[in-house]
């Protein structure tokens, strides 16, 4: 998945403002069944999303990272699991959420393709409105929450690291 302002465009991946991957399940699951390393890093860093919006049943999970420095909350969180929704629109998700801000992605997808737009909003970054960013990706295969999984592993292993001083 791939998040630019304005058109996206595969062939100039330099422009995009957040990259990763976005895993969409069919059917919800228990926040219990992720491994505990994984689960209380999401708990703990990603609180709102898990527990609040996914109510400690998601469907889907994300790894994302800010490529360039821009007015977006697209990666604001690099990882965490949320719950997708489907209407008339196309499939909605939260992908940050924050006490005063957040991100919400709604997209649709055919053939393989993903396609939609990223709004966020909140008062987080005091500069006004912040336009909406579009959203490209493609599948890559069947949904595989443990890229999700190994990402809040190794977050958990260096937040660890860092309290330790090591």
């Amino acid at each position: 998945m791939t998040v630019c302002r304005g058109r996206c465009d595969p062939s100039r991946p330099d422009e995009a403002l957040a990259r990763g991957h976005l895993v969409l399940e069919a059917a919800p699951y228990p926040l219990a069944e992720l491994p505990e390393r994984a689960r209380t890093y999401i708990e703990r860093h990603e609180f709102i999303l898990a527990v609040i919006d996914a109510k400690r049943s998601p469907n889907a999970c994300f790894v994302m990272e800010n490529t360039r420095r821009a007015k977006t909350y697209a990666g604001a969180a690099p990882v965490g699991v949320t719950k997708w929704t489907a209407d008339s629109a196309g499939i909605t998700l939260p992908l940050f959420h924050s006490p005063d801000a957040g991100y919400i992605a709604t997209v649709s997808i055919r053939g393989g393709e993903l396609r939609g737009r990223g709004r966020s909003w909140g008062t987080g970054t005091g500069d006004g409105p912040i336009p909406p960013d579009s959203i490209i990706g493609r599948r890559i295969g069947p949904p595989d929450r443990a890229i999700c999984i190994r990402e809040a592993e190794a977050r958990a292993a260096a937040t660890l690291d860092q309290s330790q001083g090591t």
